[in-house]
């Protein structure tokens, strides 16, 4: 179900307080090895697989029926090909009104471990000079973070209600490099050639 729209899964999701997580790729780069940690509630739609440049998938996460913790965990993806991950924290309690939404950008040689260490830490921490962290309660605010090693801009917010779903936005930050060179640069290089090959 990883290419339904939110609002669809979000209605399918079985119980009251549930968070759907929409990730949108407009980045260069492969969003791959998504994995997640949840403190309280399940993954009713798991992330199962890469989200490609121009594309788009949905998780959902709900609380557990039996349960009055609501729905608390964190969702990681890596920028294929790199050390650097992605790392959203997501919390839509019950029972107080207590919402909140984290991003963090991580550096891991191997694997970035999504457990209740790392969960614990994003729930903590406060946001950082360097622009890799951030938090805000849930509601019309955008988080944002950076990873100046990809080039990379992250944006997010939450809805603050029982039933939210999370936008994340992944997006090159500043222009890309050249893919080639122009036609003046290679004709400036021939003439440079031609000149070299003169003198000799």
């Amino acid at each position: 179900m990883a290419r339904s729209s939110p609002e669809t899964m979000l209605s399918a999701l079985t119980t009251e307080c549930k968070v759907v997580v929409n990730v949108t790729n407009n980045s260069r780069y492969t969003l791959s090895e998504p994995r997640f940690f949840l403190k309280s509630g399940i993954s009713q739609f798991p992330p199962n697989e890469p989200i490609t440049p121009r594309r788009c998938a949905v998780y959902g996460f709900r609380k557990m029926s039996s349960d009055v913790k609501g729905c608390h965990g964190i969702l990681g993806l890596r920028f294929k090909g790199t050390d650097e991950y992605l790392v959203l924290l997501f919390k839509n309690p019950l029972l107080y009104q207590r919402r909140k939404l984290a991003l963090s950008m991580e550096n891991c040689a191997g694997v970035c471990d999504m457990d209740l260490r790392k969960l614990r830490e994003m729930t903590r921490q406060e946001a950082t000079a360097d622009g890799r962290f951030a938090w805000s309660r849930a509601g019309p605010d955008c988080v944002v973070v950076k990873s100046e090693v990809l080039r990379v801009r992250v944006e997010a917010k939450m809805s603050a209600c029982h039933e939210a779903i999370a936008h994340v936005t992944v997006m090159n930050d500043g222009v890309d490099e050249p893919r080639g060179k122009s036609p003046r640069i290679k004709h400036l290089i021939k003439i440079f050639e031609n000149d070299a090959c003169a003198d000799n």
